[in-house]
């Protein structure tokens, strides 16, 4: 399957929110559209269409969720992810993902709340994605007090969370599923963009508040003078001669052209991959970026 121009078809409809993963044999293709005809005829024409889902009204979809979450019907397994962002929550949403903990004002929810998220979830087995470094610790705290209930895939970004759940496949039996999900999260690299919040030196790098900065798999490796830049040098650092998606993630305080000019702004220097620019709306990073 190709993926690549899969995606420039559904660019080409004026489709938004576009995300194409998966491997030769299948994909999940997610996309916003006024009209989902095009994204149909898109799949028909290359390959077979299976587990079509076409949602109207997405924000009083998630609204109803929220409200009723105790409510989920049972299944045997299921999928807890930690997400902020109303984007980012419909995507996780899309590709299976059974609760959401948005964690507040820090994103970073407590052990009690992973637990209650993952006993409301319905399902007899859930898969938690901490999708941060800082709430890993909780995660596993919470799988130590329900340890017949939670196991705990170490994803330290949302990024790797998003991959987590491409390959998130319940019927599979629990360990082949574990080790998918696990293996699927190493396998992508995680760019994240944001502002320094005080002043810092880190190897040569002498960081001032309000520099912008780029992080590659959780460690600080670039300062520039403006987001974009920061951007370029942290994709500079993390790409290599095989990648071929670069997906970056608007936050809530993205420019707001940005989803017009990113794509341009990335295909300069790596012409041969494709770009996709969704809209996250996460906190505190403007932008966040997979390298696949």
């Amino acid at each position: 399957l190709d993926k690549t121009a899969i995606t420039n078809m559904l660019i080409d409809a004026h489709a938004d929110s576009v995300l194409v993963v998966g491997d030769d044999a299948t994909l999940h293709i997610h996309a916003h559209m006024d009209d989902p005809g095009p994204a149909l005829s898109a799949g028909v024409a290359h390959g077979r269409i299976e587990g079509i889902k076409v949602d109207n009204m997405q924000s009083q979809h998630e609204r109803w969720v929220d409200e009723h979450q105790e409510q989920v019907a049972p299944t045997s397994v299921g999928l807890v992810a930690v997400v902020q962002g109303d984007g980012l929550k419909a995507i996780f949403r899309e590709l299976g993902t059974t609760a959401i903990v948005d964690g507040g004002i820090t994103g970073k929810p407590s052990t009690g709340e992973l637990l209650k998220a993952a006993r409301q979830a319905g399902s007899d087995l859930v898969f938690l994605l901490p999708n941060d470094v800082n709430v890993l610790m909780a995660a596993e705290q919470a799988a130590q007090q329900a340890p017949d209930l939670i196991r705990v895939v170490p994803t330290r970004s949302i990024v790797s969370g998003i991959a987590s759940a491409v390959s998130f496949t319940p019927s599979n039996p629990p360990e082949k599923l574990e080790e998918n999900l696990k293996s699927a999260s190493e396998a992508v690299r995680c760019i994240e963009v944001t502002y320094a919040v005080r002043e810092v030196k880190i190897d040569q790098l002498q960081i001032t508040k309000g520099d912008a900065i780029a992080f590659v798999d959780g460690q600080l490796i670039a300062r520039a003078d403006n987001l974009d830049d920061a951007l370029l040098s942290g994709i500079k650092q993390a790409a290599n001669d095989s990648i071929e998606l670069i997906s970056v993630y608007l936050g809530a305080e993205a420019p707001t052209e940005a989803k017009d000019y990113i794509p341009r702004l990335i295909e300069r220097t790596y012409p041969g991959v494709t770009v996709e620019v969704v809209l996250g709306g996460q906190p505190h990073y403007p932008y966040m970026v997979g390298l696949e």
